[in-house]
């Protein structure tokens, strides 16, 4: 549910590309338009589809599916450029995650 410009309205997982924190918000990018949820990325993590969603980094969580290239980078980081062609960079410390998508692709 997401709450934007007095309305109140529901985004659908399918269209989720990534999401990033905000502070105590998260800026979910679906398509073209981005929405401001008042929630935290941990908060919002837990209750998405760990085989659908990878935290990819502190501040990202990417929707595999949404996922179009991966580049290895160095110690063990990737840019994964995504199908709205944002291109973001992993943290080592998702590296297990990471791993998982690739062993399971």
């Amino acid at each position: 549910m997401v709450k934007s410009g007095g309305r109140i309205f529901f985004l659908q997982v399918d269209e989720i590309v990534w999401i990033e924190a905000a502070d105590n918000y998260v800026n979910v990018h679906a398509g073209h338009e981005s929405h401001l949820i008042r929630e935290t990325l941990t908060g919002l993590e837990m209750k998405l589809d760990p085989q659908q969603f990878i935290r990819i980094r502190h501040s990202a969580i990417v929707k595999a599916s949404r996922s179009k290239e991966l580049h290895p980078m160095f110690k063990g980081s990737y840019e994964i450029l995504l199908s709205d062609d944002t291109k973001l960079t992993t943290s080592r410390r998702y590296y297990k995650r990471i791993a998982e998508l690739l062993d399971h692709s």
